[in-house]
């Protein structure tokens, strides 16, 4: 207990899991995106009703939300901010070749080379690099800013 107190960030602050913190959020924002949906649609509220237009298609794009928000959650408390980055621009291009056969999207040339970029650049920083051989040393100064695993792998070569 002292050792997590002693560490952490915010000392006496306990990290809260994914469903509280994703609940938390939803709370902060419900207020705002009802004053804004009563500002704007009055109208259309008092006359239709709340769900009014929903069919099978919106509740499908919901339900999509929803997972997409609990796996960028999820990725951000279990993965890196790269990985993230990685995962919105591969989202994105998937959603881009999705909708060429739906809505006959043409894509530009642009297009394709940027994508081709992002799907080397996933691909490249899923390889985990592995350094057999130690970098050469060219001033002591330099030799302290050498991290301790490259002088490791240098020994045991």
């Amino acid at each position: 207990m002292l050792k997590k107190r002693t560490t952490s960030p915010l000392p006496g602050v306990a990290a809260a899991g994914l469903w509280l913190r994703n609940i938390q959020l939803g709370t902060f924002a419900l207020p705002l995106a009802f004053l804004t949906m009563l500002s704007r649609d009055w109208q259309q509220l008092s006359a239709y009703g709340l769900l009014q237009g929903f069919d099978t298609a919106v509740w499908l794009v919901v339900a999509l939300n929803g997972c997409g928000g609990l796996l960028v959650a999820a990725t951000m408390k279990y993965a890196d901010n790269i990985v993230k980055c990685f995962a919105a621009a591969l989202a994105i291009i998937c959603s881009t070749l999705i909708s060429v056969p739906l809505f006959h999207f043409e894509m530009k040339s642009i297009f394709l080379i940027g994508s081709s970029f992002t799907v080397a650049a996933t691909i490249l920083y899923a390889r985990a690099p592995t350094c057999p051989w130690s970098p050469p040393v060219l001033d002591e100064r330099v030799a302290l800013l050498r991290p301790a695993s490259y002088e490791r792998s240098a020994s045991v070569a």
